[in-house]
């Protein structure tokens, strides 16, 4: 009988050694989750921020487009990482282009409208009919 009775203190001392572990390791996960889950949101958050920011841009482009489908018709709207919209495509005349460049900065500012024009919309080149009977 006092064989059993010093082995029930060891296995209750075995078994509380191994829930002390247990809740440090969840302690310690715990601590890590915190930082990491924030990390999580705020990239999430900044993110939805961007797309948000971006889709509205886009709705006004879009909506000053569709004033012009003969100016504009062609062109598209493409958001960017940076949290932005782009129009891309091609205008048939540097009036187009002038006109389009000066609407985007007076929506969206000076800096961005000139950013976004940077290199998505072009003049079209016209095309020169050439003699089919060269002399």
């Amino acid at each position: 009988m006092s064989d059993e009775s010093t082995l029930a203190p060891a296995k209750q001392l075995r078994r509380h050694k191994i829930a002390i572990v247990i809740l440090a390791v969840m302690f310690v996960f715990s601590l890590l989750a915190i930082p990491v889950a924030f990390v999580i949101g705020a990239v999430l958050g900044t993110s939805q921020v961007y797309n948000q920011t971006a889709l509205g841009q886009e709705v006004r482009m879009v909506e000053f487009f569709a004033e012009y489908p003969e100016r504009y018709g062609t062109l598209e709207v493409e958001p960017a990482s940076s949290g932005f919209a782009y129009p891309f495509g091609k205008v048939q005349s540097q009036d187009d282009y002038d006109f389009l460049d000066e609407n985007l900065q007076r929506m969206f500012g000076d800096e961005l409208g000139k950013l976004m024009m940077s290199g998505g919309v072009s003049v079209a080149k016209k095309q020169v009919p050439q003699d089919p009977f060269p002399h």
